[in-house]
């Protein structure tokens, strides 16, 4: 009989049995990972593993970097026991390296798994998660694809901005900002790592119709992505409010070219949107080359 096999199976059950309306139960899990020992934390295999990364994170403390750096390592609770994490971001937000460690019983870090993530789209996230332990890796792919629930048209048309200028491209005068609409939508973020809330949120609100945001400054995601870690409920509302600028033809009747978007992002703690999230809202721009 494998004896390992069989404890982490039995330590497995015994803590990550979903329950009814929510995705763990985060208070037994708290108090028996708390009670088991270091050497069956190490026997469990990588579902469990991703399971256990999954839960809340309170007590943060950086060591070195913080909130949205490339490069940062902090230690944290978690499910009752003391971690530490080190993780490598790409510049781009596409590729994560992190080294989780647990605190042992001698009151050293210990590495206890690798956590690799690749963005293969804008929404979808490859994630390999190889224990200490000996176990097989686990690697899957986690859809963050959001649920649109509702959209709101609203297309206010705006006459020419304040400032009339017309050196671009076109050779036309720009509008001032149109409101387009509202989109409402829902989705799921794991909390597996800090830098891994971070990149999945900078691919909502980093990207509009017209492309890339670059003028999304990551910084300005990291109130809401501290929420998210600590908070046992997985569940992501938020609110798009899309304006456009678009060139003014001499004829009204003309196509008007779209040349900036910007998105007002509102992240709310509730269905029914009444709550606001900490950071919330979060501001991105995004304008054709020449036209600002």
């Amino acid at each position: 009989m494998n004896y390992k096999k069989v404890t982490a199976t039995i330590l497995a059950a015994s803590l990550l049995i979903p329950v009814a309306g929510q995705s763990f139960a985060y208070g037994s899990v708290n108090s028996q990972v708390e009670s088991a020992s270091i050497v069956n934390l190490r026997s469990l295999d990588s579902s469990s593993i991703e399971q256990l990364l999954d839960s809340p994170k309170e007590n943060i403390s950086f060591v070195k970097g913080n909130y949205g750096d490339s490069e940062i390592e902090y230690t944290y609770t978690s499910s009752g026991r003391e971690w530490k994490a080190i993780e490598k971001t790409s510049s781009d937000f596409k590729k994560l390296n992190s080294d989780i460690y647990l605190k042992n019983d001698k009151g050293e870090y210990e590495l206890f798994v690798n956590f690799e993530m690749d963005m293969v789209s804008r929404y979808k996230a490859e994630i390999t998660i190889t224990p200490q332990n000996g176990e097989e890796p686990l690697k899957e792919v986690i859809d963050n694809t959001p649920q649109q629930a509702g959209f709101e048209f609203i297309n206010e048309q705006s006459s020419l901005s304040e400032d009339i200028e017309t050196r671009n491209p076109s050779g036309l005068p720009i509008s001032a900002w149109n409101h387009y609409g509202n989109f409402f939508y829902n989705t799921k973020i794991a909390k597996y790592t800090i830098s891994y809330v971070t990149n999945i949120v900078v691919g909502l609100v980093g990207y509009s119709a017209l492309g890339l945001a670059g003028a999304i400054v990551v910084s300005s995601t990291t109130e809401l992505v501290a929420e998210i870690v600590k908070d046992k409920i997985p569940d992501i509302w938020y609110t798009d409010k899309v304006y456009y600028k678009t060139v003014v033809p001499p004829n009204p009747n003309m196509f008007r070219m779209k040349v900036a978007e910007k998105t007002t992002h509102t992240f709310y703690s509730d269905s029914g949107r009444t709550k606001h999230r900490k950071g919330s809202p979060i501001t991105s721009e995004v304008w054709l080359d020449g036209y600002k």
